[in-house]
């Protein structure tokens, strides 16, 4: 059967109420906290066609973090009827002290995801990441393979499902086994619950096992403002981090802004605006710990 018979049959089944990932369960939530980032950073994206590009980013900050990195991208003209992903796509990053990072993700299948990422430092190879994904009519099975050396008998196995029970509700499970010399007993495993449910311009998701809770909310008002709140909480070590986030987006004004304030009393934000006429985005970003007084000042600036 061809994969575009195979993609008519699913968006006939599906009609996209595939419940997506227990990797991307929080992930309405976590896009609305800011990243902030520290010194001057300048990056250059260039298009060389519809779909190759490279980019040049320089990143000058306290000696010993100033870096110079360049990447491409490929993204095919395959398009996915659920995901919305184009495929296949490539992506790759190399320093000027030649360290390395790869991503590859394609599809097998209309149901099956693929995905690979490598990074090498010092050519040797310090990360390696292998996962696929089976996309059902309403239902995700993931499996991912991190540094897995059979040699060694080393490495982390996640498996996790995700069951869409109503269009508001999904509730799903993962099993995380790792094997170490370092883990007590040489292997460790943990099984945690997942679940998520959606309702109009809120949604709610939560996961818990026997040693962490975390649970997350976010809410759209309008078409202009979003708010999250996140609470994470470690029970062997006896220590919970809250986040208060919100994201205002001014689409006329091309203005963005992003705000958190969380529990340890750090407050971080990101600022971009575009520069109209010119082909250009402005960063400012900031954060400040006001328990140790530190703070943190990163402009930028994106060209397109």
């Amino acid at each position: 059967m061809s994969w575009r018979r195979w993609a008519d049959e699913l968006s006939d089944k599906s009609e996209k109420r595939n419940p997506g990932t227990v990797a991307d369960l929080h992930r309405r939530c976590r896009e609305i906290i800011p990243t902030p980032f520290d010194g001057l950073k300048i990056i250059k994206n260039m298009a060389l066609n519809d779909q190759l590009g490279i980019g040049h980013a320089l990143t000058l900050s306290v000696p010993g973090n100033s870096l110079y990195q360049f990447s491409a991208s490929y993204i095919g003209d395959h398009h996915h009827i659920v995901t919305g992903e184009n495929f296949p796509t490539l992506t790759g990053e190399i320093d000027a002290k030649g360290n390395l990072t790869a991503n590859i993700t394609n599809y097998l299948s209309a149901r099956i995801r693929s995905k690979f990422s490598a990074t090498m430092v010092d050519s040797e190879v310090v990360h390696s990441q292998l996962s696929a994904d089976y996309l059902g009519d309403d239902f995700t099975f993931s499996l991912i393979l991190n540094n897995v050396d059979v040699k060694q008998r080393t490495g982390v196995i996640v498996a996790s499902y995700l069951q869409e029970l109503m269009p508001t509700l999904s509730v799903g499970v993962e099993l995380i086994y790792q094997t170490d010399e370092t883990v007590p007993g040489g292997h460790a495993a943990v099984v945690s619950t997942v679940a998520r449910y959606q309702s109009g311009n809120k949604q709610w998701s939560g996961s818990i096992n026997i040693n962490s809770l975390e649970l997350c909310y976010s809410q759209s008002y309008g078409q202009c403002l979003r708010a999250c709140v996140e609470m994470q909480a470690d029970f062997l070590k006896r220590q919970a981090l809250g986040q208060l986030a919100y994201h205002c987006t001014l689409p006329s004004a091309q203005f963005n802004f992003r705000g958190c304030i969380d529990t340890r009393g750090v407050i971080s934000a990101v600022w971009e605006k575009r520069l109209e006429p010119l082909p250009m985005l402005w960063v400012i970003a900031a954060r400040m710990n006001h328990v140790s007084g530190n703070f943190l000042l990163g402009i930028g600036t994106v060209m397109d």
